[in-house]
């Protein structure tokens, strides 16, 4: 499951994103359609709503897991995939497969790279449903009209936050030069048109930022401070690290840092059709959009708002759909929904190459967890 597209910007990215994560701004300063078919049901939430949340265990076997097959994912990391830091397996709402590598542990953060994009997705989600925006049609020049003020070409001013959700807004990327820039969001929008809004996939972390920023702008409050009110202390997650652009607005396409625990969190939120212990956190029917094909990415993949849509065959040759936030290096939350599972897989950054996680994903966890 390579994704060359998204690769290209991310020359450099370790030094720079130490450059930037000690150039941002801090906390207290505000800046002034075919559809994949999701399935209908899942099965119902075990996870309890009283007291502080701990994921729920069980042994593979009780979750109809071969435990042998299991093993072979720790010969794997042992011998073919030495950059993985973790791999975690939540299956029917139980944590049923957690491994650390590389002297990490549980309570290690990870950078998660575009990861952060699926996040940001939702958080738009929750800020349509409360109000902040009005809509995936609202215009991004309505919401940010000084950055707009002086676009070069009016088409830009055409480009909706579902064009940015989608990445199809149609202008060329800034993904190369990004963290060297010093205000994200002007030079994101200084880029040329290259198409019409709407038309073509093209991978664009600076348009996602422009979704943060307008975030902040609509809601009054940092995308930080939003997230940790209406999505991260909901689901408990505590334990996080966001950097800023030099503006002050907290980077909505990448510069994430979260636990694999955590990162499981927000795949069972989404496979739970956006419910937590009992509460909606996301609307029922923006997970749905949030999984429905708007346009073709790379090579066989899809692209809803934030998530890559694929799917494989199961052994009976039955198409299995895989919803997935995916980011630089090997950082995957891969949501299965016939299966009632989330895996989640960190790798070091230093790996490079997504398709080695990939490969230890279909290859190794896949083959694991499939139903007999």
């Amino acid at each position: 499951m390579s994704r060359d597209v998204r690769r290209k910007f991310i020359i450099g990215l370790l030094s720079l994103f130490i450059f930037v994560a000690g150039c941002g701004k801090t906390e207290n300063a505000i800046p002034a359609a075919s559809s994949t078919p999701t399935p209908t049901s899942v099965s119902s939430d075990p996870i309890a709503a009283d007291g502080p949340f701990e994921w729920p265990e069980a042994k593979p076997a009780e979750a109809g897991i071969d435990e042998a097959k299991l093993q072979k994912i720790d010969e794997a990391v042992a011998t073919k995939h030495k950059k993985t830091l973790s791999v975690l397996i939540v299956k029917d709402g139980r944590l049923v497969y957690e491994r650390y590598y590389q002297h990490k542990g549980k309570d290690d953060p990870t950078g998660v790279f575009s990861v952060v994009k699926s996040v940001t997705s939702a958080l738009v989600g929750i800020a349509i449903d409360k109000g902040y925006m009005k809509g995936v049609n609202q215009k991004l020049s309505e919401l940010l009209p000084d950055l707009f003020a002086n676009v070069d070409d009016e088409r830009k001013k055409q480009i909706t936050v579902k064009h940015a959700l989608t990445l199809t807004a149609g202008l060329e990327s800034n993904d190369e030069n990004m963290f060297s820039s010093l205000d994200l969001g002007a030079d994101t929008l200084a880029k040329p048109m290259v198409n019409e809004p709407g038309e073509t996939f093209i991978y664009n972390t600076g348009m996602v930022h422009l979704l943060s920023i307008a975030l902040t702008k609509a809601s009054h409050m940092t995308t930080k401070q939003f997230a940790k009110k209406y999505l991260f202390e909901p689901l408990n997650i505590t334990e996080f690290e966001w950097s800023t652009d030099l503006q002050g607005y907290y980077n909505g396409g990448t510069l994430l840092s979260l636990r694999p625990r955590d990162m499981a969190k927000l795949g069972y939120l989404y496979l739970q059709k956006g419910k937590w212990q009992g509460d909606q956190i996301v609307s029922e029917n923006w997970v749905a959009e949030s999984f429905t094909r708007y346009v073709t990415a790379e090579e066989t993949y899809g692209y809803g708002y934030l998530f890559w849509l694929s799917e494989f065959k199961d052994k009976s040759g039955n198409p299995v759909s895989v919803y997935e936030a995916s980011g630089y290096g090997g950082q995957h939350i891969q949501i299965i929904p016939q299966w009632d599972t989330v895996i989640v897989v960190t790798s070091d950054h230093e790996s490079k190459d997504d398709s080695i996680s990939d490969k230890l994903i279909l290859d190794y966890v896949i083959p694991a967890i499939q139903p007999e």
